[in-house]
């Protein structure tokens, strides 16, 4: 069933993201948790019909989100808080440079049960920054990578 495997990608880039989140949660994008900033949201869907047909192997599009405030003194606490872009710079940089290393495929099989990325088939969308409606800043990572939702030997 295709959408498992977009499941497994969503689950796998969550273990893989955790270590270097700190303290910032971590959730997959098919969940039902509130997702409120700062977070990390890790989500998956299937675009592509199964490839080569029959297979079981099929093209998901991943993307992990960062998102966090860019509010000094957010919590009222300290009036002369620094600003807070170089903590979130920081923590884009260690979850996006955790994602972007040549054996992720590797790591995504190895990250959780029944799912085969495929060696060479992450291809890296470009990595994008920007602000939603309400002021919060989104980092972004998206990626197609060919999978199928078993282990093959």
């Amino acid at each position: 069933m295709n959408f498992l495997v977009a499941d497994k990608v969503e689950t796998a880039l969550a273990a893989l993201v955790t270590a270097e989140a700190g303290a910032i949660p971590v959730y997959t994008g098919k969940s039902s948790e509130e997702k409120e900033a700062p977070c990390i949201i890790c989500s998956a869907e299937i675009s592509e019909d199964e490839d080569p047909k029959g297979t079981g192997n099929y093209w998901v599009t991943a993307t992990v989100f960062i998102k966090q405030s860019g509010v000094t003194n957010e919590d009222g606490t300290d009036e002369n808080a620094a600003s807070p872009k170089a903590a979130t710079q920081a923590i884009s940089a260690a979850v996006l440079g955790a994602l972007l290393v040549d054996d992720l495929a590797d790591q995504l099989t190895a990250a959780t049960d029944d799912l085969t990325v495929f060696d060479g088939s992450v291809i890296f969308g470009a990595a994008t920054a920007g602000q939603d409606e309400s002021g919060l800043w989104i980092d972004s990572l998206q990626m197609r990578i060919y999978a199928c939702g078993s282990t093959l030997a």
